[in-house]
């Protein structure tokens, strides 16, 4: 490799942090941009939703009067998956909701984790709390402390009859369970909307 070469690859490595060269290249700024999935924008991590309220989203105290959004992991394999987590993410932010995070489960295909399990969760490939805390806007707790924090205390209410609803068996642990019983209950205490598209 020239001197000019490598002086390109460095230049490139600094404006996008990729580096392709030991794999066979790109070499080119051109080629090389074409690969940034993601830049980070600063200024994007400021932005709340005018929808999201800090006094109540943020409220430790009970009665919690925090809005959230749950949603399960479908039954399809990794790409799908973090397509619907990332989809989730922007709606809970954009309407100012905490976002609620499945139990973790196996997942279609068997792929395992870092550590060679097969029961995995979105924080074995996302640093969720970082996540959380860099944007404005945005709390993601997991499926266990929304059930500590609101289901045991009798805070979440039946749809039907507005009377004081419990997990089944007070359970808040679902890791790795049968989690209908668990969805069951969740559209029971929650507004559930049928997509119709048509």
């Amino acid at each position: 490799m020239s001197d000019r070469q490598s002086n390109l690859i460095a230049r490139n490595v600094m404006r996008t942090g990729l580096e392709c060269a030991p794999y066979g290249g790109p070499h080119s700024e051109e080629e090389y941009s074409e690969l940034v999935y993601w830049r980070d924008i600063s200024l994007d991590a400021t932005f709340a939703s005018p929808y999201y309220n800090p006094l109540i989203q943020e409220s430790k105290a009970p009665p919690h009067r925090t809005k959230y959004l749950t949603f399960e992991m479908d039954g399809s394999g990794w790409n799908n998956i973090r397509l619907s987590f990332e989809n989730m993410m922007l709606l809970a932010h954009s309407m100012g909701r905490t976002l609620v995070m499945p139990p973790k489960r196996q997942i279609a295909h068997g792929m395992p984790d870092i550590h060679g399990s097969k029961t995995i969760s979105f924080d074995d490939f996302y640093d969720i709390n970082a996540i959380s805390a860099k944007q404005n806007g945005l709390n993601i707790i997991s499926m266990e402390e929304f059930l500590e924090r609101e289901a045991v205390n009798g805070n979440l209410n039946s749809m039907a009859t507005g009377a004081a609803i419990y997990p089944p068996n007070n359970q808040v642990n679902w890791n790795n369970q049968r989690l209908e019983p668990l969805w069951s209950y969740i559209s029971a205490i929650s507004r559930t909307f049928n997509w119709n598209p048509k």
